[in-house]
């Protein structure tokens, strides 16, 4: 029982962490990671409860608390916690919908900051790719359109979905060094830097670019009419980290590419 007990509390640690080693590991199929979507918080919080029941049907047989138990329902109850908050998709959550500033030019820009320009159905809006970067993914209405800027932080690249006739998109995932987005309604998978879907309800389809420019505030302040700037602070400029603090710092500094093999061609 004691194996039982702790082989489940291992393999719920091992689900509850595959968002992050399957994303780093080439040899994993992206259909792997969307599965795993759906079956990571039933599977540890199914664990996790059979664990408690099986200590409590345990306890009533032998008439005293089984204490053996109480690491492997620590893991079990950790597994759950990781679940939740080692995805993707909570690591770097995406914001629908942001606010705009009343008074763009009293943020805390610097001149050389960059933002992303999106001009769409005669609105003109302007995201701090500083911002940008710690949700991935800002979903935001351009009148009757509905447009979701994506910026993976490892390959860099930024390109604003027109995604008015499938609704907002959230990260689900991260492969072959570029992000998963996926749509919030049938949680199909798309690879952003080929706007292809992966899997899904929606697949195949592709999703359609809209223009943009990167411009620095310096040059943003010069349009006229100044583009709508969203609301930020000071706060939204800290570093970008991934959610293990200081691997990100490591990843840039040894030229790493999480997510492609490290074998060169031969």
């Amino acid at each position: 029982m004691v194996f039982i007990f702790y082989a489940f509390a291992i393999l719920s640690l091992a689900v509850s962490a595959a968002a992050v080693y399957m994303t780093l590991i080439q040899s994993f199929p992206v259909q792997w990671s969307y599965y795993h979507y759906f079956i990571r918080k039933p599977f540890t919080w199914a664990v996790l409860v059979a664990g408690v029941i099986g200590t409590l049907l345990m306890s009533w047989q032998i008439d005293e608390l089984p204490l053996w138990t109480f690491p492997p329902l620590i893991l079990m109850a950790l597994a759950v916690v990781l679940a939740h908050r080692m995805h993707q998709e909570n690591a770097f959550k995406a914001v629908d919908f942001p606010a705009m500033a009343d008074e763009p030019l009293k943020l805390s820009l610097q001149d050389n900051m960059e933002l992303a320009v999106i001009e769409c159905d005669g609105v003109t809006k302007a995201y701090p790719l500083d911002y940008v970067i710690h949700h991935h993914i800002i979903n935001d209405r351009f009148d009757d359109r509905l447009v979701a800027l994506t910026y993976c932080a490892m390959c860099h690249s930024i390109i604003p979905f027109d995604v008015t006739d499938i609704g907002p998109l959230f990260v689900g995932s991260f492969k072959n060094a570029n992000m998963i987005v996926a749509d919030k309604k049938t949680k199909t998978f798309f690879q952003q830097a080929s706007c292809e879907s992966v899997i899904g309800k929606l697949h195949p389809y592709t999703l359609t670019m809209i223009p943009f420019q990167v411009l620095t505030w310096s040059e943003v302040k010069k349009l006229n009419p100044c583009p709508k700037v969203v609301r930020v602070t000071k706060q939204d400029f800290k570093a970008f980290e991934l959610p293990v603090k200081g691997l990100w710092k490591k990843v840039i500094a040894n030229g790493l590419t999480p997510g492609l093999s490290s074998k060169k061609p031969g």
